[in-house]
């Protein structure tokens, strides 16, 4: 896939100038989500204003982590048996994290259309949970997989 051409480091820069703009579109929606949290009621446009951009960062993030999984976890796999467990540490968090979006997803139409009984603060909850999710992820990969990707390369070529 990758060798000595240089191309995994610019690989991983990348990936974190993707880290970077995603953690730029997680600040406004955090600004959002706070403003709610102070709020009594949320109207159905409140809960639109939060779910827009929620919806716009879940198409992006998606778009990132399964870069990821196309272009790092091979080279976790196929390189070295010993570093398997990253690939499935990593590969369990890309879908809990996705699961944690959608369920606030989930949630906020559910609370919109008041099918069933949800309350204000299970919703923003639901987001502020799944936000510190990928935060934690992100650094995560930044301290510990990237480099090790690193190292595993550099032992190669």
């Amino acid at each position: 896939m990758l060798h000595n051409d240089g191309g995994l480091p610019l690989l991983l820069d990348q990936f974190l100038e993707d880290h970077q703009s995603l953690q730029s579109e997680m600040k406004i929606i955090d600004d959002c989500l706070t403003n709610l949290e102070r709020s009594v009621r949320i109207s159905y446009e409140d809960m639109k204003e939060l779910v827009l951009p929620v919806k716009h960062f879940y198409e992006q993030l998606e778009a990132h982590l399964l870069s990821e999984e196309k272009e790092l976890f091979p080279l976790l796999l196929n390189e070295t048996e010993e570093h398997g467990y990253l690939y499935f540490t990593f590969d369990l968090e890309h879908k809990q994290i996705k699961q944690y979006i959608k369920q606030f997803l989930f949630m906020a139409e559910r609370y919109h259309e008041r099918t069933v009984e949800i309350q204000k603060a299970n919703v923003l909850i639901s987001l502020r949970f799944a936000l510190e999710a990928v935060t934690a992820h992100f650094i995560r990969e930044e301290e510990n997989l990237f480099p090790e990707i690193l190292t595993l390369h550099e032992k190669l070529v």
